[in-house]
C-alpha cells in the first residue's frame, strides 16, 4: 500500500488518482455483495419503472433517495442499503460520500430511529438457577456474582 507522506497536494492528488475511487477498495467478499446490492437496486429500479440507464448524477441520487426509503417501508436490512450505494459507486466510478450525500443522511435517520437488538436481560428465575448451578459446583464466586 503506497504511503503519501512528504508530498504535495498535487502530488498527492496525482498518485490517488491512479488508485481509483475510495469505494472500489475492500476485499473479495464485499466487492461481491457491493455487486449483489447494486444488482438489487438495478432489478428495484426496474420494478419501479426508473431508467437505469441515466447515469446523471441527480437522477441517481433521487432514485437511491428512494430505494432507501423503499428499503426502510419494506423492512430491509440497512446493510443492502450501504452495499448498494456503494456498488453503484464502483461501477460508475463515483465517490460515495459526495454523491450520495442525501442517502447517507437518510441512512443515519434510519440508524438513529431503528437502534440494534441487544440481548434481553436474563430472568431472575434465570439466574437463579445458573447460581444455584454455580453454587452445587463450588463455585462459590461466581454464584455470588451472578446473584448480585
Amino acid at each position: 500500500m503506497p504511503i503519501f507522506r512528504g508530498k504535495t497536494r498535487a502530488a498527492r492528488q496525482v498518485a490517488r488518482a491512479t488508485l481509483g475511487p475510495l469505494c472500489t477498495g475492500g476485499g473479495k467478499k464485499r466487492q461481491e455483495r457491493n455487486q449483489k446490492a447494486a444488482a438489487f437496486f438495478h432489478n428495484w429500479a426496474s420494478l419501479h419503472s426508473f431508467n437505469t440507464t441515466d447515469t446523471s448524477t441527480i437522477y441517481l441520487t433521487t432514485t437511491m433517495n428512494l430505494f432507501v426509503m423503499d428499503c426502510w417501508q419494506e423492512g430491509e436490512g440497512k446493510d443492502v442499503c450501504c452495499s448498494a450505494i456503494y456498488g453503484i459507486c464502483a461501477l460508475l466510478g463515483l465517490e460515495s460520500k459526495q454523491a450520495f450525500k442525501h442517502s447517507w443522511k437518510l441512512l443515519k435517520k434510519w440508524g438513529s430511529l431503528e437502534l440494534p437488538l441487544q440481548a434481553p436481560p436474563a430472568q431472575r428465575e434465570e439466574a437463579l438457577g445458573l447460581a444455584g448451578q454455580a453454587w452445587s459446583e463450588g463455585l462459590v464466586g461466581i454464584a455470588v456474582m451472578i446473584s448480585l
